[in-house]
């Protein structure tokens, strides 16, 4: 159950940048249902997967403070690809709800900077560059 939890946060938020966002929700769930309480990863990624959900079903802030909570857990920890993703979740959030989403980019492309992913940093760049309101996925 354990690896369950964090497989299944982790596909649906591959199925969500595929674009399959009536497959994310359930798995949103199952990784919330499955995750420890100690498991910061687990307990930050199903609520950055259920964030964009929220978001995509126009519960805008819900889906902001859900990330919010998630950066909390995640703020006194060395985990900085979750601490990543996060950021990038925050930005979608924001972008879906019309909301500008440059201050969580940019948080997102500092820490792939101090990670030493240019490829990551640069992704970030990218997604700067493009208007608000679009989301970052298809």
């Amino acid at each position: 159950k354990y690896l369950l939890s964090t497989v299944s946060g982790l596909l649906g938020q591959t199925l969500y940048a595929l674009g399959r966002f009536d497959e994310v929700e359930p798995l949103g769930r199952l990784a919330r249902d499955l995750a420890t309480s100690d498991d910061v990863g687990t307990q930050a990624l199903w609520r950055c997967v259920e964030a964009k959900c929220l978001a995509r079903a126009g519960a805008f802030d819900e889906g902001e403070a859900l990330v919010g909570e998630a950066l909390e857990i995640l703020a006194d920890t060395d985990h900085v690809l979750f601490k990543y993703g996060a950021h990038v979740d925050l930005a979608e959030v924001r972008r879906l709800a019309g909301r500008n989403p440059a201050a969580a980019l940019e948080d997102a492309r500092r820490l792939a900077l101090e990670k030493g992913s240019p490829v990551m940093a640069d992704a970030m760049t990218a997604l700067l560059a493009e208007p608000v309101g679009e989301s970052i996925v298809p």
